[in-house]
């Protein structure tokens, strides 16, 4: 013990000294010198006062250059000499593993990642296999030091693709073909560690940085729709709504890799979802913890569009295909395109064309009693997306400016779907159905107060009279009537063209922004 004690010694007082790298290595490469320096170092109360030392050694073992030339001859020759450097390489690396796995002040353990991953070259093909394999194991077994681990995942899985398979882990020629090479296989195994593992557990939450880390990853398309599929997983079942928009920003810097559609998708359901969980005290709107989540989210997917043209056109091209009404959040996400100037004409020209052609099916189907025998078909009506626009609207006070330049461009475009014309003819219309409404209540009126006034002089008539006459005139009353001023409208009075209707419904969604963006008012004015 006292001569592997003098060893360590011994390398810290030339550290201290500021000693050559040649004297380091003479030093490390002496029998148990690196063990005992690796020992010292899982151990140590401190451990930041060793990152120097550690960092030197390391430098020393780069160089690989022994103060004496003769001294590797004399030792074995230059294959001892290298399996010497490998053998304390690795136990460097070991302990700088082991120490970073464990529990520690962070002020303690900061420099340690950075000289590891300066060093990661070092490492030969079986290191590497074995420092990935480590990784893999401290995030599966809920290590608390996850996110320092995760910073050595990148850089090793990409050496290690690059170092390609030994020949000692060559497969044969036909399976190679099918199987991949050992480099693939062993960060394939990896992943599917990864992906295996708790992201979330008692002991804390790693899921942002496992995202950030697996980000850099090499990977192929199958193992990215998997690394998606687990993070959108991780995104649902998040309990802590607070935590989410993190999780969504490695989410959407992710999706820039590939699999965008399946990353929308995911998206789109994740808030079709909370928003039937999380509903407001009037049950129809979402609860303020989830608008303002929302809000951020709008942000956060708006700045990957930005940066992302695919992403934002693999969402207009997942509208135009789709079946169904696009929901509530998906229209919040279609107006954040406004801001981009080469897509703000393609969003207005999409939203009215939808909203038109849903009309035009709305009479068309009301025109025809055939169609209208038949069952819903798979294509939103009118009303359904005058509803999710309306609703979108009145319910994105916390999208602030992310969404209100594409709210007033569809309401001033739809408003100007309608020629003058017909909007004309229809206020006519509507003001004659008003003028007969009111000649009726008024005749009603005056026949109420004369069968008073004749009441008062006759006799009181039969119960059975009294009690039948006033339903019945209720029955007659014309829905127009003053009884019922916020009754619903004569039929007439709201039938149009298709053009027409969604003229109103700009009119609607203008007056909703007014509502919902006081910022807006004077721009709605």
């Amino acid at each position: 013990m006292a001569q592997m004690s003098s060893l360590f010694e011994d390398l810290h007082s030339a550290y201290q000294k500021n000693a050559s790298s040649e004297v380091l290595l003479d030093l490390l490469l002496r029998n148990g010198a690196s063990s005992e320096l690796a020992q010292h170092i899982r151990t140590s109360e401190s451990p930041q006062e060793n990152a120097g030392l550690l960092e030197r050694c390391f430098q020393a073992l780069r160089k690989g250059t022994l103060s004496s030339p003769d001294e590797a001859e004399a030792d074995g020759g230059e294959v001892d000499l290298q399996r010497r450097l490998e053998r304390a390489t690795v136990s460097l690396f070991k302990a700088g593993i082991s120490l970073m796995s464990r529990e520690a002040d962070e002020a303690q353990l900061v420099a340690y990642p950075s000289i590891l991953l300066d060093n990661v070259d070092l490492l030969k093909f079986q290191q590497l296999a074995a420092l990935l394999s480590d990784v893999c194991r401290g995030v599966e077994s809920g290590s608390p030091g996850i996110p320092r681990l995760l910073q050595l995942l990148p850089k090793a899985a990409t050496h290690l693709l690059e170092a390609g398979s030994p020949e000692d882990e060559a497969e044969e020629e036909d399976a190679a073909a099918t199987a991949g090479d050992a480099a693939t296989r062993h960060v394939d195994t990896a992943l599917h560690r990864l992906t295996h593992a708790d992201w979330v557990s008692e002991s804390g939450s790693y899921a942002v940085q496992i995202m950030e880390a697996l980000r850099d990853v090499p990977m192929t398309p199958q193992q990215l729709h998997f690394v998606v599929a687990k993070a959108l997983s991780v995104c649902s079942r998040c309990s802590d709504l607070a935590a989410l928009p993190s999780l969504l920003r490695q989410l959407m810097r992710m999706a820039g890799l590939g699999q965008r559609a399946f990353v929308l998708k995911g998206v789109l359901a994740l808030f079709d979802r909370l928003e039937t969980q999380h509903r407001g005290p009037d049950g129809r709107r979402p609860s303020q913890v989830l608008q303002n989540v929302e809000g951020t989210a709008l942000v956060i997917i708006a700045d990957a569009f930005k940066y992302d043209s695919a992403l934002a056109e693999e969402l207009l091209k997942s509208v135009r295909c789709s079946a169904v009404a696009p929901s509530p959040f998906c229209l919040l996400l279609l107006f954040t395109l406004s801001r981009q100037h080469k897509l703000e004409s393609q969003v207005v020209a999409l939203l009215r064309a939808l909203v038109v052609a849903a009309f035009e099916w709305d009479a068309t189907r009301a025109r025809s009693a055939w169609l209208s025998s038949l069952p819903q078909l798979p294509r939103p009506t009118g009303q359904q997306l005058r509803a999710a626009l309306l609703r979108a609207v009145r319910c994105s006070g916390v999208g602030g400016e992310v969404v209100v330049p594409g709210i007033l461009a569809l309401g001033t475009a739809l408003m100007a779907s309608c020629p003058l014309s017909e909007a004309l003819a229809l206020v006519k219309r509507n003001d004659i159905l008003l003028a007969e409404a009111e000649v009726e209540a008024a005749a009603e009126a005056d026949a109420r107060r004369a069968q008073k006034r004749q009441q008062q002089q006759l006799p009181p008539l039969p119960q059975y009279h009294h009690h039948h006459q006033p339903q019945q005139q209720r029955q007659e009353r014309a829905p127009g009537s003053r009884d019922t001023p916020y009754g619903p409208p004569a039929p007439g009075a709201l039938r149009g063209s298709a053009a027409l209707q969604s003229s109103l419904l700009g009119i609607e969604l203008l007056q909703a922004a007014f509502e919902a963006h006081r910022e807006a008012r004077p721009d709605v004015l």
